[in-house]
Parts: C-alpha cells; sequence; structure tokens
C-alpha cells in the first residue's frame, strides 16, 4: 500500500472562530479523499442542500482549527460564510491545484451563450477583518427606528455575523422566495431590536426597508469576504456583466462521481494489489486514478498479446 501521508496546508481564516472568549484563525487542512467522494456519490440527489454537504467535507477534511482537534459538524456549522468560502478554496487548490477553468452563461436574453473562463485562485481577493468579536452592535437611524405595537421606539440592534448553519437553514427558501429567505438570516443574525429579545422572520419583515439597509449595510462592513465576482465581457454580443462565480457548485461538480464508478475503480484496485477499501478510500482522488489508469493500460497491453 502506498504512504498514506498527504500534503496538508495550514492556513489563516478570514474572520476566525471563538471558543471559550479565544479567537481561533489558523486552520491544518488536508486534500480530498475517495472518503469524501463516497460522502459526495451518497448525496447525488437533485435537491441536495449543498450548504449541509459543504459542512460534511470540511467536518472531514479541517484537522483543526487554532488549538481545536475535535471538528464536529457543530463546529464547522458556527464557521463564518467567508471561512467556509475561504476553506473550500484552499481544498480546492490542494485537490486540484490553482488553476479554474469553467463556463458562464451571458445574461442577455437575446444572446445566452456560454462563456468560457479562466483565473488562478490565487488572484481571488481576500476581504480579511482582524480581531472580530461578536456580538457586533450599531443604532438604527432615527428614521429607521423600530415602533413598537406600544409605541416605543428601538434603534439599537445587536447581531452575529452569518455562519454556515444559517445557510442550511435558509437554503430552501434561497432561489424560491429571496424575501423570506433574508427574513429568516436577519431573524437568526439579529440577538435584539432594543429591548426585543426574540427576534422573528415576521418581526424583520415589519422593519421598515431603511431599517433593513443600514442593517445590511453594517453587517457587510464587518464582514470578511472571499471576493469571487469577476468581470466578464461577452465574445458574441460585447456585453460586460459582473459574475458572481459559485464556488461551491464548481468544486462540486468537478468532484462529482457515480457510486459504481468509485465502486468500480475499488474493486480493480483490491483486485490487483489487495489493499482493503479503507486503504484504497484513503488515497487522494489524483492518486488513486493515478493507479487505475496504471492498471487498466497493463491489463489492455496484455489482453492485445493474445489478439
Amino acid at each position: 500500500m502506498p504512504s498514506n501521508r498527504r500534503e496538508r496546508g495550514i492556513f489563516l481564516l478570514p474572520g476566525g472562530y471563538y471558543e471559550g472568549g479565544k479567537l481561533n484563525r489558523k486552520v491544518e487542512l488536508r486534500p480530498l479523499t475517495g472518503l469524501e467522494e463516497e460522502i459526495i456519490a451518497a448525496d447525488s440527489s437533485q435537491d441536495q442542500n449543498i450548504a449541509k454537504l459543504v459542512t460534511l467535507l470540511l467536518t472531514s477534511c479541517v484537522l483543526r482549527i487554532g488549538s481545536i482537534r475535535d471538528i464536529t459538524p457543530e463546529i464547522v456549522r458556527k464557521l463564518l460564510v467567508a471561512d467556509r468560502d475561504y476553506l473550500i478554496l484552499k481544498l480546492r487548490q490542494l485537490t486540484f491545484g490553482n488553476k479554474v477553468e469553467g463556463i458562464v452563461v451571458c445574461p442577455d436574453p437575446e444572446c445566452g451563450q456560454k462563456i468560457d473562463i479562466d483565473f488562478d485562485l490565487n488572484d481571488v481577493e481576500i476581504g480579511r477583518k482582524n480581531g472580530l468579536k461578536p456580538p457586533f452592535l450599531m443604532k438604527l437611524s432615527k428614521k429607521a427606528a423600530y415602533k413598537d405595537s406600544k409605541g416605543k421606539i428601538h434603534r439599537e440592534i445587536e447581531f452575529r455575523l452569518p455562519n454556515g448553519g444559517d445557510q442550511e437553514e435558509i437554503a430552501p427558501w434561497v432561489g424560491v422566495n429571496e424575501a423570506r429567505a433574508m427574513a429568516e438570516l436577519y431573524a437568526r443574525c439579529i440577538k435584539r431590536i432594543g429591548s426585543i429579545g426574540k427576534v422573528t422572520p415576521e418581526l424583520v419583515q415589519l422593519l421598515t426597508k431603511s431599517a433593513r439597509q443600514e442593517i445590511e449595510v453594517k453587517i457587510r462592513e464587518v464582514t470578511p469576504v472571499v471576493d469571487l465576482t469577476m468581470e466578464v465581457e461577452c465574445p458574441y454580443c460585447n456585453l460586460n456583466f459582473v459574475n458572481n462565480f459559485d464556488l461551491y457548485e464548481f468544486f462540486l461538480n468537478e468532484l462529482e462521481i457515480d457510486k459504481e464508478q468509485l465502486y468500480s475503480e475499488i474493486h480493480l484496485l483490491a483486485l490487483y494489489y489487495n489493499w482493503s477499501e479503507k486503504e484504497i478510500l484513503s488515497l487522494i482522488r489524483n492518486k488513486r486514478r493515478m493507479y487505475v489508469e496504471l492498471l487498466e493500460n497493463e491489463i489492455e497491453q496484455y489482453n492485445q498479446q493474445f489478439e
């Protein structure tokens, strides 16, 4: 059995994870193996919750966050959205390298052509925020203040930043009812409005447009970001537009493998090398595929002797 020693990386989160009053930012990450491919193959339904799949992958591949080594799904769900974005970006680099080649569609309805794009993940801008310490406080302007049913004015907002758990919970609304998705998100992230400690989606929807805009601006102001937006010019109609590249979907599509193919590769390697399923699944995808290709070439050459 080849060595299980794998390249690992240590990276600094754009935001960080708080536990016990301590900010943890250094993360040790390992590349994906067949174990994670099996997870993806088992969750190949059309209505899959991508945020939940990301949680599963990061729970497997994150070896430590600061001094925390027992990485659970609960911890990964509490990671900020930007930190999860960053780790998926680094996971993609460890697994497939820096170069990304993809396809976007021209948004002009009269064009709609597919456009080839390519970029280097090292060029992705990371907006870091140092010393983030939740919860955050802000004060609404007088015109944006919330007036309750008794006429009391509420201006102070206490909030935290969106995390992976929020992404999982609002997923059913995203792309279906964006207003509801935002109301659900804000209800989860806003801890109180003035003296109102129970914030519901219905209460969020009662806030004025100005109040929601001010809250959004403040959240963006303190939120770290992995900027995957890019300017694209359509070579067919010359339209210039901004594309928000979906790295989650792209990376998961790269990893897509059906269970039959995966188990066929496991069977082949087990048959000829006498490795166990556990040993084979522990291999990095590229290394497993290399052994499969070597075997297939050898088998083909052997068969040609009898033609």
